[in-house]
């Protein structure tokens, strides 16, 4: 348990999990961007 509790402290204190969550919504954001631009934007161009 004592291992856990050290990862534990160590996500919390380094904010591992915001920033793993920042990652996700970037990526998606990306995704969404790129097929805006390629189904919208660009058959009209």
């Amino acid at each position: 348990m004592r291992i856990l509790n050290e990862f534990r402290e160590f996500l919390e204190e380094y904010k591992v999990v915001g920033l793993a969550v920042a990652f996700i919504i970037g990526t998606a954001a990306t995704a969404l961007i790129q097929s805006i631009v390629n189904n919208i934007i660009m058959p009209i161009v």
